[in-house]
């Protein structure tokens, strides 16, 4: 006889020859499906398959960055690591993503440098990224960053919003912060102007009840500098 095999939940098959064997075993992501020679078909979850299986998760500071290393003993429809950050309590965000090595069982490492850390405690962890989109998380990595004061902006969250999102920054020294946002036309739509913040880290609530939905720049500055960051508004 012959064994028939389906990938896509029985709209097609397709015939596999077994020479001197009875049955086959062969599984996915999350399953394991045995085919038997009576031409019954049974599938259970196999909680013994690991997709990616992470050795030697560390974080380290070098200069004026971090570096977060990795290593996988094996991998298993692996796509890839998107690297998550957050530095409070505000949410994780993507800062990057590295591709993965699909199926294999060798080890292999990798490296993240995160360019823009925040001077005190940087949270880390990595979403593991399947191609059938299963996602799995790290532990969580806390790196105490001490760097060269700096006007430091840190881009705001959530973003894309809808109608309040929080800007953070870096402030060197205590100093007054103007707060402007402008259109894609670089035109001025608001303005925020705030008397004397603190040295360190700063966040700005913003609420843009009265904005449409779009893309718009904001530009923060002291006596000194200028930075500028993008945001979405989506409602």
């Amino acid at each position: 006889g012959a064994v028939f095999v389906s990938l896509d939940e029985g709209v097609s098959w397709n015939q596999y020859d077994l020479p001197d064997r009875n049955s086959i075993k062969f599984f996915d992501r999350n399953h394991g499906y045995i085919v038997g020679n009576t031409g019954l078909i049974y599938s259970y979850l196999d909680t013994t398959i690991v997709p990616v299986e992470l050795i030697n998760l560390e974080a380290g500071v070098s200069g004026n960055r971090i570096i977060i290393r990795w290593t996988t003993a094996s991998e298993l429809n692996n796509k890839g690591f998107e690297m998550q950050k957050k530095f409070d309590e505000t949410g994780w965000y993507g800062i990057g993503f590295l591709e993965g090595k699909g199926t294999t069982t060798n080890s292999h490492n990798y490296s993240f440098s995160d360019t823009n850390p925040i001077s005190g405690l940087n949270y880390y962890r990595i979403r593991q990224i399947d191609y059938n989109g299963t996602m799995e998380y790290s532990e969580i990595l806390t790196v105490d960053f001490q760097a060269i004061r700096t006007f430091q902006l840190l881009g705001n969250y959530p973003n894309p919003f809808n109608s309040q999102t929080i800007i953070s920054f870096n402030l060197p020294y205590d100093s007054n912060i103007e707060l402007k946002i402008f259109n894609v036309l670089g035109e001025q739509v608001d303005k925020l102007v705030f008397e004397k913040l603190s040295a360190g880290l700063n966040k700005i609530s913003y609420a843009a009840e009265s904005l449409k939905s779009g893309v718009y720049f904001y530009k923060i500055s002291n006596s000194e500098k200028a930075l500028m960051g993008k945001m979405l508004l989506i409602k």
